[in-house]
């Protein structure tokens, strides 16, 4: 008997062993198999000299969905007419190299999936810059775009394919290197024109670099709560010498006292975002310049009971896009927005798909007449609206 008890307790031992933390039993892909793959874009088509990203999310038995455009394999129908990229840096973003349609494809694990894209003859009309005047801080960074107006009538965003210039690089800098073209840091007080020149044509904005200095940061909401598996996008806010504010949110380095409790992301686009991860209180940080900023992070145990979406039953065009919302009802009678962390689905997307991007969660896109049923779900809870495309 004594050896048999022994036996179980080295077994029991062993299984507490095997839940250690370098095999945490809380890591979705543990539990869950890829069972389909589904294409983003962000244009339905683009003229030919234009770049277009695409996106695959992976949808793990219906339990989470998880951004996949780095770990496919990308394919074009027609490398001579579309290219894309399966290079880490710029995976899935597509090079419009001449007019037609091509099948674009992704493949990871033994799954694929594709989507039909157009490359048009379009020629570049107009180009404008936004924002037309831009006020920045010396050693801060301010985000231009760039816009294309064809002679088809057609719109594209253009910021990684214009060639960016500032007028003084005294006074500001602008980059174009991959994934940061457009963004012009403040170097000493004074003012410059920042220039995008694309095909021919060139537009300008104006910039403005203070020298004023960092005074304070502020954590925005205030005392933020959430429940435990939902996610919450904080702000800083820096108040500078001359009475001025600049939002810090992606300069700031984020940091939670206890991430067990919670976690706060310094990834580029999701800079900010706060996850609950058990019920608890965390201190989360915001540094910059030396200056550091607290905020309190309630995460309580309340469970989702409901889920609504917004609006309900909007009719868009073809070609045009509609961003829903997700507002969760919890147990103990809160509310919050749940758009970042609902699975969204549509019903019929011939008619109409809609995003599971981290930068684009709910933003549905029109395709072809018709109505579509869209769905947002978590945690077994789920809602849908009908989407009228026309």
């Amino acid at each position: 008997m004594k050896r048999l008890l022994a036996a179980l307790c080295l077994i029991i031992l062993a299984a507490i062993a095997g839940c250690s933390e370098d095999d945490d039993p809380t890591r979705p892909n543990d539990f869950a198999v890829l069972t389909s793959l589904a294409i983003g874009s962000e244009n339905l088509f683009v003229a030919g000299g234009t770049t277009n990203q695409f996106t695959a999310t992976g949808n793990f038995s219906g339990a989470f969905t998880r951004d996949l455009t780095a770990e496919v394999v990308w394919n074009s129908s027609d490398p001579t007419l579309l290219s894309v990229s399966n290079s880490p840096e710029t995976a899935g973003l597509g090079q419009a190299l001449a007019p037609g349609t091509v099948t674009v494809s992704a493949e990871t694990e033994g799954l694929s999936t594709q989507l039909t894209f157009i490359v048009t003859d379009a020629a570049l009309a107009s180009l404008t810059v936004s924002p037309d005047q831009a006020d920045v801080t010396a050693g801060l960074n301010v985000q231009f775009e760039a816009t294309g107006t064809f002679d088809d009538g057609s719109a594209q965003e253009l910021r990684r394919d214009v060639n960016w210039s500032s007028a003084d690089a005294a006074v500001a800098t602008i980059s174009n290197a991959t994934g940061n073209e457009g963004l012009a840091t403040g170097v000493a007080e004074g003012s410059t024109a920042i220039i995008a020149a694309f095909a021919g044509l060139s537009a300008e904005a104006g910039l403005i670099v203070s020298a004023a200095v960092l005074d304070s940061i502020a954590i925005t909401p205030v005392d933020p709560e959430l429940a435990a598996d939902t996610s919450l996008e904080l702000t800083a806010t820096g108040t500078f010498s001359d009475g001025s504010t600049s939002d810090l949110t992606e300069e700031v380095l984020w940091s939670s006292d206890d991430e067990s409790i919670a976690t706060v992301s310094n990834d580029a686009g999701d800079e900010g975002l706060a996850r609950g991860l058990s019920a608890g209180d965390a201190t989360i940080e915001a540094e910059f310049q030396d200056i550091i900023a607290e905020a309190d992070l309630s995460v309580t145990d309340a469970l989702l009971e409901e889920i609504e979406i917004e609006p309900e039953d909007p009719t868009i065009e073809v070609g045009a896009r509609q961003q829903f919302t997700a507002t969760g009802t919890f147990s103990d009678n809160t509310t919050q927005d749940i758009t970042r962390d609902a699975n969204w689905s549509s019903d019929d997307e011939d008619v109409a798909t809609v995003s599971n991007d981290s930068d684009s969660k709910g933003l549905a896109r029109g395709l072809d007449e018709g109505e579509a049923f869209i769905e947002a779900s978590k945690s077994g809870i789920s809602a849908s609206t009908e989407l009228t495309v026309e």
